[in-house]
């Protein structure tokens, strides 16, 4: 099966519209603001074309290496396609309750799309389409820890089939923090994709049912130049 990694990038301010000044008040306020938003996040797991993967996948199989034993099968796998990334993307997204490991279905094709081993794997995600093109990519935020629990922002792009990782919260002051995202308005009026700590809970200790709800705000992510640009708040 072919893995895909991601690379998150990171956003903040904007100068207004039109080659405007930038208004360092609205900055701050935009900052607080997100720092201070009550914002949650269940995810939309169900059983709904697991079946359908599993044959995509080749049916159980032991997940191997460290985790020898670790069976992945159909009673331990989950869809966690949220609506909008079913409606802006397309595609479906599959998770391993048992490893955490998480697969994005494309035409047939299933691709791994972030870290998992001794974390919570996918969190979240959200369309995103930092270069205007109209077409959509998905910024995915997950967690691993072989050693270290850290989170992490990828960016997949599904034209591709590409990945890299835009950031990781090892450089922190508290590196294990837990991570989601949600898409919020600038003053400006422009999209960011905030960058939320969390304290994470399982849903019947289900590792692909996770519950989040945000307890503050690391930084944000916008598009500059085509490209993701990540502004921390500080």
């Amino acid at each position: 099966m072919k893995r895909l990694f991601i690379v998150f990038l990171c956003p903040f301010l904007l100068l207004s519209l039109f080659g405007c000044k930038k208004d360092d008040t609205d900055d701050q306020k935009a900052a607080l603001s997100f720092q201070q938003l009550s914002v949650s996040y269940d995810t939309p797991c169900s059983k709904e074309g697991v079946t359908e993967f599993m044959e995509l996948f080749g049916g159980p199989r032991d997940a191997g290496g460290l985790m020898t034993g670790v069976m992945m099968d159909e009673e331990s796998c989950y869809n966690v396609t949220s609506p909008d990334i079913a409606e802006k993307l397309g595609f479906q997204i599959y998770k391993f309750s048992s490893t955490c490991m998480s697969f994005a279905v494309i035409d047939g094709h299933g691709y791994q799309i972030c870290g998992f081993f001794g974390g919570y794997g996918f969190v979240n995600a959200v369309p995103c389409d930092f270069d205007k093109n109209g077409s959509y990519e998905l910024l995915i935020a997950s967690s691993w820890g072989s050693g270290l629990h850290r989170s992490e922002i990828f960016l997949f792009d599904p034209a591709t089939k590409e990945s890299a990782m835009l950031f990781d919260t090892t450089n922190e002051e508290n590196p294990s923090l837990d991570l989601f995202l949600s898409v919020q308005a600038l003053p400006s009026g422009e999209e960011c994709y905030v960058l939320h700590t969390t304290e994470i809970e399982l849903v019947n200790e289900n590792f692909a049912d996770i519950s989040c709800q945000a307890t503050g705000a690391i930084g944000y992510l916008i598009s500059e130049n085509g490209a993701p640009k990540y502004i921390p708040l500080t």
